[in-house]
């Protein structure tokens, strides 16, 4: 017997190819985003839709994008680093930002260059966590408690940081990330000797080169730092 074509449901609206052009070019001018979203954006408007092209949705949708890569609309390279960017700005850690580079569908060789300049500002990011949480050198007081003190580590490694980071940056002691750039500041004037402006200078350098200095610190075992300096290149 002849097949004969499905009825058409009055409850979807039709959908062809030039309206799902259409759909991804307003997708993309709204929203910065990668290959794989378009793709699953426009595939969830064909199933909620009628297809009324001969042609396969499906590869309609690889159709789209393909058009939108090759006009610059999209470009996963440059989505990832700017997800990471943005991330690692918001205090989180390197493996949130590979975590969801992963979900956005970032292959390994357009993600590489991203995790790596969310490893390279980890520190960064995560006193930057420290600092929006009041934690460590940015809380009201001291924290003497080993509960509160693993609730706090366990804060940081769902924010994707390393246990070991989250550590040195809550033995930080209130007030002293704020102060210890300051000049003649001396954490331990008894100790040894010089004039507290050793730091002070190095800041100073740092900020006319557009650097930075970053710090580490675990009681019982002193402090490290760290002189950032934008590359050459740049």
């Amino acid at each position: 017997m002849p097949k004969h074509p499905a009825p058409f449901d009055r409850s979807k609206r039709p959908l062809g190819a030039a309206k799902l052009d259409e759909l991804a070019l307003a997708y993309v001018a709204r929203f910065a985003t990668s290959r794989a979203k378009l793709l699953r954006y426009l595939a969830r408007k064909v199933r909620e839709s009628e297809w009324m092209d001969e042609s396969d949705a499906m590869a309609a949708c690889e159709a789209v994008a393909d058009r939108m890569e090759r006009l610059h609309y999209l470009d996963d390279r440059q989505y990832a680093a700017m997800r990471a960017g943005a991330m690692t700005r918001r205090g989180l850690g390197v493996r949130r930002v590979r975590a969801q580079l992963y979900v956005d569908g970032i292959a390994e060789a357009d993600s590489g260059e991203a995790i790596e300049a969310a490893e390279s500002a980890a520190v960064a990011a995560a006193i930057g966590f420290a600092r929006r949480r009041r934690l460590g050198p940015f809380a009201a007081r001291g924290l003497d408690d080993p509960k509160l003190r693993e609730r706090q580590v366990a804060a940081f490694v769902r924010a994707g940081h390393s246990p070991a980071l989250a550590r040195h940056i809550l033995g930080v002691a209130p007030g002293d990330a704020r102060r210890i750039f300051e000049r003649f500041v001396r954490t331990r004037p008894h100790a040894y000797g010089g004039a507290g402006l050793g730091l002070s200078i190095a800041a100073r350098i740092a900020d006319v080169y557009g650097g930075r200095i970053e710090v580490a610190r675990e009681p019982g075992r002193g402090a490290s730092f760290s002189l950032i300096l934008p590359s050459g290149d740049a």
